[in-house]
């Protein structure tokens, strides 16, 4: 009955009946080719070898979702790729979650320009012709963890010294690598103001005692018009505040790109492996009136492992580059510290190693770490002029939590509010320095409340063209820290050095 009645339509409106036979066979195409869409899609969502596949994939912040699935993710790359992969997603605090990490570059353009002289290790000629090469990069041992290696047809397939050295480098080969000397860049070849040195500060909370060592080399380090100086500042058990100085010739400076290795004359920072430590030795003249003798420095510093925050640049402008890294949040010195006959030893002392380099004229920034319980916290911001630095209000200053466990939080704050004045008298001025310091950071559901308590501190005037005076102060404090990281309360205290700049 249905069949004859189809004919019957059929015959009686053969041109509306195709129109209605089109239209259903259309839409039945395009159903079946979204359907095979869809199954293409899921397929490729399960494929840890696409972008944006397997269980957890990690994106530079501001990238959306959106942005992934229309493949736009292989336009990015991620910060610190190195540090992400072995101190965040292999470290230690996913070490329950996380099995295998393995990283790579998938479908990279690169370009070559054949030798067309054909001569071994000869630069081919001006005029070739690029070409175009799409090349992909594993390791080979992380991606067979993670049942992602490629097929191989011929030959052997192995992880690298490179290889090793950029996912498992050995204690001695992570350090060298992040605490290295730099030459400065093109931009800022010749420049006077290029300055780059150790900074280590030790402190012994039951004395009161502590000491700050500073071992620079500044000017053209590629040409003739450099030198190195050693500056130190060490309170004493007996409340003396000591100030120690040399400047040394190039003739008697040597220094490494691949590794933390400094010598200035008498002084020297040294690494050594097996087990990782730092050799630091110094022997500094007093300033005029402030000691009848030298310092002398003879520590062995072993960073705690995972406290340390990466190598990174900030390049605000032309005129001004900013590198840093902290190898040591914490660590432990044995050794001894001597003014004449009067020495101290470090058997246990609580320690701190950073490392800058960049352009520094006029250059001025706010910095404290502090070490709270099992935490320790740092915070920073560089400003580009000591009139930007005054008003310590849209500057976006990072705090950077450690545990044992490694990064504990990464938060940013806007505001550094310093409050009351105690007055401190130097070359015949008065200079009013702040007796607390507070600041709230935040991101996601962390967020931690600080308020510092300055019990000491110490001032360096200086001259800022065009500025007026300004005055380094170098503080002594406790930090009390509350709020939430990781899901868990924070409610800790402990000692710390900060600093900022005066007028």
């Amino acid at each position: 009955m249905i069949g004859r009645l189809v004919l019957r339509h059929l015959a009686l409106r053969p041109v509306r009946s195709a129109v209605f036979v089109g239209a259903y066979a259309a839409g039945v195409s395009v159903m079946l080719a979204l359907l095979s869409i869809g199954e293409v899609m899921v397929e490729q969502a399960r494929d840890e070898e696409w972008v944006g596949g397997g269980d957890v994939t990690v994106l530079p912040q501001g990238v959306d979702l959106e942005t992934l699935r229309m493949g736009g993710a292989i336009f990015f790359g991620i910060e610190q790729s190195r540090f992400v992969a072995r101190e965040v997603i292999a470290g230690p605090r996913l070490a329950s979650q996380v099995e295998a990490v393995a990283p790579w570059i998938d479908d990279r353009a690169i370009y070559i320009r054949p030798n067309a002289s054909g001569g071994e290790g000869e630069a081919g000629e001006a005029g070739a012709a690029l070409l175009t090469v799409r090349a992909s990069a594993q390791i080979p041992t992380a991606a067979r963890a993670l049942e992602a290696e490629p097929d191989l047809l011929s030959g052997a397939w192995e992880d690298s010294e490179a290889d090793r050295r950029w996912l498992r480098p050995s204690p001695a080969q992570l350090y060298s690598e992040i605490d290295r000397f730099h030459l400065p860049p093109a931009g800022a070849r010749g420049d006077s103001t290029w300055a780059e040195w150790h900074y280590f500060n030790l402190l012994w909370p039951e004395q009161e005692s502590w000491l700050y060592v500073t071992y620079m080399i500044a000017g053209d380090v590629r040409g003739e018009r450099w030198g190195g100086q050693m500056l130190a500042r060490y309170r004493s058990p007996d409340g003396r505040d000591l100030v120690f100085a040399d400047t040394l010739g190039p003739e008697r400076i040597t220094f490494s790109e691949t590794s933390p290795e400094l010598r200035l004359g008498p002084n020297s920072v040294r690494l050594r492996a097996d087990p990782l430590l730092y050799e630091v030795l110094a022997r500094i003249p007093p300033i005029d009136g402030d000691a009848a003798a030298p310092l002398e420095v003879d520590l062995v510093i072993t960073p705690e492992p995972h406290r340390l925050f990466p190598p990174a640049e900030l390049a605000a402008s032309d005129s001004l580059l900013s590198g840093y890294v902290v190898a040591a949040l914490r660590a432990r010195a044995t050794g001894s510290v001597c003014v004449g006959e009067r020495c101290i030893a470090a058997d246990g002392a609580i320690a701190y190693h950073d490392h800058n380099w960049g352009t520094w004229g006029g250059v001025v920034w706010d910095w404290g770490i502090a070490h709270a319980g099992d935490l320790d916290v740092l915070y920073g911001g560089v400003h580009g002029s000591a009139a930007e630095a005054a008003r310590r209000r849209g500057i976006p200053f990072l705090v950077y939590v450690v545990d044992s466990l490694g990064v504990a939080a990464v938060l940013g704050l806007d505001e550094l509010v310093y409050s009351g004045a105690r007055p401190v008298e130097i070359g015949g001025q008065r200079v009013d320095v702040p007796e607390t310091l507070s600041w709230t950071a935040a991101r996601g559901p962390d967020s931690l409340s600080a308020l510092i308590r300055i019990e000491r501190s110490s001032l360096t005037k200086l001259s800022v063209s065009g500025e007026g005076e300004l005055y380094f102060a170098q503080m002594y404090g406790t930090l009390s820290l509350a709020g939430v990281i990781g899901g868990r309360s924070v409610n800790v205290s402990g000692p710390g050095f900060f600093e900022t700049y005066l007028r």
